[in-house]
């Protein structure tokens, strides 16, 4: 499979929301300040109460749900000084740079683009990514965290999973593995941490150790339609397709609804031969389901495979009409559009996009393409 598999939620009074998570994409842990660069606390300073440290942790919660996120951020970081050695702080502060980090990834996928052709905001190549940074601090806060924090039961567990999901956001996989590894031995009732852990295994290649974590995931929980996806994705990449086809058939029998189990049936269709077949499970769904790139990829390519590329190209161009910031769309549909024989149409769409991301080599690239095609129509 090509995303994250989704995982029921998880809820606690201390850690919030653990979000369902995507194979390959989502995770939406990340957070604060570095632990060993931190200021020191000034000697005169008095340490919180327990009291005080807990009306401060409400203080910031009640500041991220209202999405005052600078505001919670002043709290969280005010508490980590005074209260160095008491976990909630280090992962409320992680929290709140988790939520951080979502805005700023959200807003750098919504530049501001002047239609004219020049963006007002251009960003040098290459630049720092303070998105990066925060997931860095993410992954020591909640590293630091979960060194302070409980070291047994169910609430370690939840605690060691949060740190794993803000390294695997980091990707720094080997520690994410470690925390979800933890979290399945604090918790071996709980199928989500050798869940996580299989995810991180593929993502690895490591596929008899993801197998070994997804056949855990089955022993507690036997209809775990994402565990199965999983054993498809490990069959597909073991050249068993049949084994796959009927193991992601499974899995879409649990989630009939699911974008990303219908996406990799279609794929594992398209790879056996049977595109056509493939191209009616997606377009069955409708064009409203394909929320992720790979799926409208998913489509093109099918059609592709059937021998109708405008068809590839009209798919991709009306997913990027739909998102266009999603200059990676564009950038799919304007050289299915070469590949057609199409040039005008292909010039169009990557007009389009180069206000966005002309500076990409990418894009340069297929922008050579349509100029060394001048002849085509």
């Amino acid at each position: 499979m090509t995303g994250s598999p989704s995982i029921p939620q998880l809820r606690s009074p201390r850690f919030g929301t653990i979000g369902r998570a995507v194979l390959l994409f989502s995770l939406l842990l990340s957070c604060g300040a570095c632990w060993h660069s931190e200021p020191p606390v000034p000697e005169q300073e008095t340490r919180p109460t327990g009291p005080a440290v807990t009306a401060a942790l409400e203080t910031a919660e009640r500041l991220v749900l209202a999405d005052r996120l600078d505001e919670a951020l002043i709290v969280a970081e005010q508490l980590v000084r005074q209260a160095p050695d008491d976990w909630r702080a280090h992962e409320m502060n992680g929290r709140v740079l988790a939520a951080l980090a979502l805005r700023e990834s959200g807003r750098a996928a919504r530049p501001e683009v002047d239609r004219s052709g020049e963006n007002p905001n251009p960003q040098p190549d290459p630049q720092p990514d303070p998105i990066a940074e925060l997931r860095v601090q993410s992954a020591a806060r909640y590293d630091r965290a979960a060194e302070l924090g409980p070291q047994a039961g169910a609430e370690a567990s939840q605690l060691r999973q949060a740190a794993g999901m803000a390294s695997d956001q980091l990707g720094d996989l080997d520690r994410a593995a470690a925390h979800y590894h933890a979290a399945s031995k604090l918790d071996p009732g709980n199928p989500q941490p050798p869940l996580f852990l299989a995810q991180v295994r593929l993502r690895q290649g490591r596929l008899d150790e993801a197998r070994a974590a997804l056949e855990a995931v089955l022993a507690l929980r036997p209809e775990e339609a994402m565990a199965l996806a999983g054993l498809a994705e490990i069959a597909r990449r073991e050249g068993r397709l049949d084994d796959a086809l009927a193991q992601i058939r499974a899995a879409r029998r649990l989630l009939p609804e699911s974008a990303v189990v219908r996406h990799a049936e279609a794929r594992l269709l398209r790879l056996s031969g049977r595109p056509r077949e493939g191209l009616e499970l997606m377009l069955a769904a409708g064009e409203g389901t394909w929320s992720a790139p790979a799926f409208v990829e998913e489509v093109a390519l099918s059609w592709r495979a059937i021998g109708q590329p405008d068809r590839a190209a009209q798919a991709l161009e009306r997913a990027h009409r739909r998102k266009p910031n999603r200059w990676q769309l564009g950038l799919l549909a304007a050289e299915a559009w070469l590949d057609a024989g199409d040039r005008v149409r292909a010039d169009l769409v990557l007009r389009d996009i180069e206000p966005i991301a002309g500076t990409r080599p990418e894009v340069r690239e297929v922008r050579k393409r349509v100029e060394r095609s001048g002849g085509d129509r």
